[in-house]
C-alpha cells in the first residue's frame, strides 16, 4: 500500500477489506432490490442492465452483471484499491435509490402482488 493510500484508510478508521466486505453487500443489495422493483412495476434505469435484461430474462442478467463487477473488484484489488470506498459508497446510493422507489410505488398503489395487475386483478 502506498503511504496516501495508508493515511487514508487511517483516517476513516478501516481497513480495505471492510471497504470490501461493504462493496459486496450493496451490490448484492443493489440486485435484489432492483429485482424487487422490477417484479412490482418498476424500471431498469441503467442502459446497459436494460439491455442485458432484453438479452436474457432479468434475475440472469442481474446474476451475470454483478457476478462480473465482483470479479473486476476480486481482480483488481491488488493492483489498486483506491477506488473501493467510493465504488462500495456509490452502490449503497443504487441501493437507497432503489428502496425509495419501491416505497414509492407501494404508496402509489402498485399491488405487492406482482402476479396481479394495478387492479388486483390476476
Amino acid at each position: 500500500m502506498t503511504e496516501a493510500l495508508a493515511s487514508f484508510y487511517l483516517w476513516v478508521g478501516w481497513e480495505p477489506y471492510t471497504w470490501l466486505t461493504l462493496f459486496m453487500i450493496a451490490t448484492i443489495a443493489d440486485g435484489v432490490t432492483t429485482l424487487y422493483a422490477l417484479k412490482h412495476g418498476g424500471r431498469e434505469a441503467n442502459p446497459v442492465m436494460r439491455f442485458a435484461m432484453r438479452a436474457v430474462t432479468p434475475p440472469v442478467a442481474i446474476f451475470a452483471i454483478k457476478g462480473l463487477n465482483a470479479a473486476m473488484v476480486f481482480s483488481s484489488i491488488l493492483i489498486n484499491i483506491l477506488w473501493l470506498p467510493p465504488a462500495a459508497m456509490f452502490f449503497m446510493a443504487i441501493s437507497v435509490w432503489n428502496t425509495s422507489q419501491i416505497i414509492r410505488l407501494i404508496l402509489d398503489g402498485a399491488p405487492t402482488d406482482p402476479t396481479t395487475n394495478q387492479e388486483g386483478q390476476p
